[in-house]
């Protein structure tokens, strides 16, 4: 029973850190509004994304987005949902720039020791953040 509980509480961890970072990601990319604020969209409202061009429609803009993300598989949906909440219908002008970052993580080496004793190891770690703007619109 211990070890079914044990197993239980691991995966709720895990899949709701999951979550939780997603949700983390989505704040690194931060709005800042022009003027009167507009109501924000439905989750599944359409949002168009322009990285090169403007829309046909006559349009307003109503603030900018600006942040950095880690994971560029999910730059197209952040950016969508940030215009969502922001209550526009599309971004356009979006910039992106890769940066090299990085740093140093601890972590714990079990040894073949006897005592069952530990070591701490240290490790370098490296990825490519994206840095991203856009200015956020709403048509007319």
């Amino acid at each position: 029973m211990k070890k079914i509980l044990s197993i239980l509480l691991t995966a709720v961890f895990i899949f709701s850190g999951c979550m939780s970072v997603e949700k983390a990601a989505g704040r690194q990319l931060k709005f800042t509004g022009y003027g009167a604020g507009f109501s924000a969209r439905p989750s599944d409202y359409p949002v168009d994304l322009y990285f090169e061009g403007k829309p046909a429609k006559d349009f307003e803009t109503i603030g900018k987005i600006a942040g950095s993300i880690d994971r560029e598989k999910y730059l197209e949906e952040m950016l969508m949902m940030r215009v969502r909440e922001a209550g526009g219908d599309a971004a356009i002008n979006i910039k992106t720039k890769r940066e090299k970052a990085g740093g140093t993580y601890f972590t714990v080496e079990k040894e073949t020791i006897p005592a069952g004793g530990v070591k701490p190891v240290t490790e370098p770690y490296a990825y490519e953040r994206v840095s991203v703007e856009a200015e956020v619109v709403r048509y007319r």
